[in-house]
C-alpha cells in the first residue's frame, strides 16, 4: 500500500486576528512536516527491509482532521489507523491521535493518544496510553541543506492500569544532501535528514516540501 493522496497540495496557513478584528498574525506549518493541510492524508507501508529484518509488516494511513487557530500558533489534530502482520500474533490494529502546534519556530508535538488491539491465539489485549510532551519540538519552519536542530521528546506517558512512565530522548538532527527520490508515492526532490541520539546511534530519513516524510529505513510513503 504505497500510495499517496494530498488535497489540496498546500501549506497550512491562517491568519489570527486581534481585538479590534484587524489581522495581526499569520500561522502555518512546515510543509516538511506531514501535519498540514486540513483534510489531507498520507499512506505508507513498511520497507522491505524492514520486513525482512523484523518479520513483521505495518501499513498505516495518517490524516490531518483538524487545523485550528490557537492562542500561540495553529493547533493540529492528526490521526494514524494502522495495522500490522507477522507470525507472532492473529492481529494487531491501533489508532494515534496525536496534537500539534506550528509557531514562528516550526512544529512541536504536545499530546498523544493509542489505542491497541492485540489478538494472539484467539486471546485479545487491548491497551491504551496517553503521552504528554513537554517542548517536544520537531522541525523549524524551513530548512535547507546544512541546517541543523536539536529535538527534545521529554514526556509522561500514562498506560491503561493508570501507570505513569517519565522518559526523554534527545535527537539532534542535520540536513545532509539534496537528492532525487523516486518512492512508491512518485518522484520528488528530498532532502536527506540525518539524525543522532543520545546513545550515538544514527538513523536518516527523507522529506520534500508538501508531503512531507517519504523514507526511512522502516516506512515508506
Amino acid at each position: 500500500m504505497k500510495y499517496w493522496g494530498l488535497v489540496p497540495l498546500l501549506v497550512a496557513c491562517q491568519d489570527a486576528a486581534d481585538d479590534s478584528g484587524t489581522l495581526a498574525v499569520s500561522y502555518a506549518c512546515p510543509v516538511w512536516a506531514s501535519i498540514s493541510p486540513e483534510s489531507s492524508t498520507r499512506s505508507f507501508a513498511s520497507t522491505e527491509d524492514y520486513e525482512l529484518g523484523t518479520g513483521v509488516s505495518t501499513e498505516f494511513v495518517s490524516q490531518v482532521e483538524s487545523v485550528s487557530v490557537g492562542e500561540s500558533g495553529l493547533d493540529v489534530r492528526l490521526v494514524v489507523e494502522g495495522s500490522s502482520e507477522s507470525d507472532s500474533w492473529d492481529s494487531h490494529i491501533y489508532q494515534t491521535t496525536s496534537l500539534y502546534r506550528c509557531d514562528s519556530n516550526g512544529a512541536w508535538l504536545l499530546s498523544s493518544q493509542t489505542e491497541m488491539e492485540t489478538v494472539i491465539d484467539g486471546m485479545s489485549v487491548s491497551q491504551i496510553t496517553e503521552t504528554i510532551y513537554f517542548d517536544a519540538f520537531i522541525m523549524p519552519q524551513t530548512i535547507e541543506l546544512g541546517d541543523s536542530w536539536q529535538s527534545v521528546f521529554r514526556g509522561e506517558t500514562t498506560d491503561s492500569s493508570g501507570t505513569v512512565h517519565e522518559h526523554s530522548t534527545v535527537i539532534d538532527s542535520t540536513v545532509t544532501a539534496v537528492e532525487d527520490l523516486t518512492v512508491g508515492a512518485g518522484r520528488f526532490d528530498a532532502l536527506v535528514v540525518e539524525e543522532r541520539f543520545e546513545d550515538k546511534t544514527r538513523s536518516a530519513y527523507r522529506v520534500a516540501a508538501g508531503p512531507g516524510f517519504l523514507l526511512s529505513e522502516d516506512y515508506e510513503l
